[in-house]
């Protein structure tokens, strides 16, 4: 077996070495008008960024989800004068997330809680990340700014990809993108030539940064002995051995702190469990990595993260036997070091998603095989596939910087014959280099194809997810301010499961001012609705019918009683002028006494309406409500009931066309085998 793998990689190592012919190839087929192209290139790059922009302002809604409500907990203490460095510091889930306690705390003084300023962290911290990779293919490939200008706009595509959808508008989910941006600054830093201490306490601060904001940033210090070994290699010296053991010693330190008092969270699985079935870990595994590319697909996603796998440590080995090759010709030490120091970052990039994969698939592998494919973990896998386009473009340049140059002392008759011998060999050769070069353009071409197309569905399966996820968020803010006059748990559970932590903390936040809009206290829709729709919303109640049996579409309010027939609602509602569909549609019933309409429940706004779609625009597809009662949920006397498409962002209702008669309880004839269907109000 050993036999064989190193014959596969003398072979692919000879391949390698004929790179300088195949990008002089490149350069004049392809490059030619190095400013235009330089700029079409550099405009691709823009696009995937430009785009992601566009969604996250298009589909950012400013309410807390799930954990960010822990933030309102932390900012009610702070301001009551209650917060400590103990809570702060204190255990949740696997994290211990001190710094963004800190930081986003911070933010919501500054910005009213502001949901999409912690987005514009996330943005933050992702142009940072993609700047960082850019400057490290330029030290990677310094002579190379095409092939860099390439690379940067394939890693912008990945790392811009909405399918990670969970981390980029949830506002908390920040925290995912710290451990990558701390790795990107450690590897711009230890190219640097900063003094040792000056590296070592920047580093200790990046990996106490990252350790402390989220638990997948202990991976950093374990990530950061591949370039710190490097260097020991290639400088052995006493300052280079104690750097290592201080870091070492650091990490011991933060890991006997941040275990103390630690406690297994009751729903994580053991570590141990994901041995017991080998076969289903690595399906995970392989699921994990393939995931960015998937579009959400079990098997393709293992099929593609077979491939990284193999792509990426082929990939490695073969840049480093090549290397070995040239300098055994050479016999240049400092070529040899600086063509390895070029695939350093690419070897820490893709080593920190394999190691974050094999942590995450020994602990989740209990919850099924399906969470692989979780949103929130294609930023982590992203980064393989990164490394994996950094590992080509820097092995295509650095085979045409390392110049074979002989060794000191050779004289310049011998220098000579070994020109002579070496264009020999490159004309013996030369059918062979063309015949790979026509093999490679066509791989190459078929590659980049099949990259496109799973790119393309991926992109549009992440835009799909960024639309669920931007009507439950908000539904969530609906249920939320309307929640002292028409309370709905099922909705409130959309943005976090805990309903008695939101009992007690949303009129308290309210008074402070951070629950924007603040939370509507009166029941007469008359203060907060209008009767005239001006152009501002469209829609209508459809329909009010009795059903014995009703059956639900996916993502609607759960029926009470099930085994019980209903009256059911059904109609449309639209927001025209803000070009989205109704976050909620209230029903209201008017008073006998008063005449005052007032919310009696609320009705989710999920159901697909072509027909909406082809009048107003496909913004508006889903945009059909339904609402299904008991008559013990109705009103027991007589009264008119109305449906109101309610906005958000404004706090107002708007009272949609067509109201129906109740005549109450008592004077309802509900046979439990028919359908009947009310007539309006005229």
């Amino acid at each position: 077996m050993l036999k064989v793998l190193k014959s596969w990689l003398i072979t692919l190592g000879k391949y390698f070495q004929s790179f300088p012919i195949l990008r002089n190839q490149i350069n004049q087929t392809a490059f030619m008008g190095s400013s235009q192209i330089n700029f079409l290139i550099y405009g691709t790059t823009c696009l995937p960024v430009g785009l992601l922009l566009y969604w996250l302002a298009k589909y950012v809604v400013n309410v807390p989800f799930f954990d960010s409500w822990m933030i309102g907990v932390y900012f009610h203490a702070w301001k009551h004068g209650s917060i400590t460095l103990e809570s702060l510091f204190a255990q949740h889930n696997e994290s211990r997330k001190f710094f963004p306690r800190l930081i986003l705390t911070g933010l919501a003084e500054l910005t009213h809680w502001n949901a999409a300023y912690e987005v514009g962290l996330t943005i933050t911290l992702l142009l940072l990340i993609l700047l960082g990779i850019h400057c490290l293919l330029k030290l990677s490939i310094p002579n190379e700014p095409r092939l860099v200008a390439v690379a940067t706009a394939v890693i912008a595509t990945l790392l811009c990809s909405p399918l990670q959808y969970e981390n980029l508008l949830w506002g908390l989910q920040y925290i995912m993108f710290v451990t990558p941006a701390c790795l990107v600054g450690m590897l711009l830093l230890m190219w640097g030539d900063r003094p040792r201490w000056q590296i070592f306490l920047i580093m200790v601060s990046l990996a106490w940064f990252a350790t402390f904001t989220f638990a997948n940033g202990m991976t950093f210090w374990l990530i950061s002995l591949i370039p710190i070994g490097f260097k020991i290699w290639q400088q052995p010296n006493r300052k280079a051995w104690a750097f290592l053991l201080a870091w070492l010693t650091c990490f011991s330190g933060t890991l006997i702190f941040y275990f103390h008092g630690y406690v297994k969270p009751p729903d994580s699985p053991s570590l141990l469990s994901g041995l017991e079935d080998p076969f289903k870990l690595v399906q995970y595994f392989l699921g994990f990595l393939g995931a960015p590319l998937s579009f959400s697909d079990q098997q393709l996603a293992q099929v593609l993260g077979g491939f990284a796998l193999i792509a990426f440590v082929g990939g490695v080995a073969v840049y480093a036997w090549s290397a070995w090759q040239q300098f055994q010709k050479s016999g240049d030490p400092s070529n040899f070091h600086s063509t390895l120091m070029a695939m350093i970052p690419w070897l820490s990039l893709g080593s920190y998603s394999l190691l974050s994969g094999t942590i995450t698939s020994l602990g989740r592998v209990g919850f099924g095989i399906e969470q692989a494919f979780s949103p929130r973990y294609i930023t982590v896998s992203n980064y393989l596939w990164v490394a994996i386009t950094g590992l080509i473009v820097t092995s295509l340049g650095q085979s045409n910087l390392y110049t074979l140059k002989p060794a000191q002392g050779i004289t310049a008759e011998a220098d000579s014959a070994i020109d002579s011998a070496m264009s020999s060999r490159a004309v013996f050769n030369s059918l062979k280099l063309n015949q790979f070069w026509r093999w490679f353009s066509w791989g190459a071409a078929f590659l980049l194809g099949l990259w496109l197309i799973l790119e393309s569905n991926s992109y549009r399966t992440g835009l799909g997810g960024m639309q669920i996820l931007n009507r439950q968020l908000r539904l969530g803010k609906a249920c939320v301010t309307l929640s002292p006059v028409a309370y709905d748990s099922f909705g409130l559970q959309q943005i976090h499961p805990n309903l008695q932590l939101l009992r007690q903390y949303l009129r308290p936040l309210n008074d402070l001012g951070v629950i924007n809009p603040p939370l509507i206290e009166t029941p007469n829709l008359a203060a907060f609705g209008s009767r005239d729709l001006a152009g501002v919303a469209e829609g209508q109640w459809d329909s009010w019918t009795w059903e014995s049996k009703v059956v639900l579409k996916d993502r609607q309010r759960p029926l009470s009683h099930p085994e019980l027939p209903h009256w059911v609602a059904k109609g449309w509602a639209i927001l025209r002028r803000s070009g989205r569909s109704a976050d909620v549609v209230i029903l209201a019933a008017r008073d006998p006494k008063t005449q005052v309409d007032r919310p009696i429940a609320l009705a989710w706004v999920t159901e697909s309406r072509p027909d909406v779609a082809h009048k107003f625009g496909a913004d508006f597809r889903v945009s059909g409500w339904q609402a299904a009662f008991t008559p013990e949920e109705l009103p027991a006397e007589p009264t008119e009931l109305s449906a109101w498409a309610f906005d958000t962002n404004q706090a107002r209702a708007y009272r949609l066309p067509n109201q129906f008669w109740w005549p109450g309880r008592g004077a309802v004839e509900t046979p439990g085998s028919k359908t009947q269907k009310a007539s309006a109000v005229p």
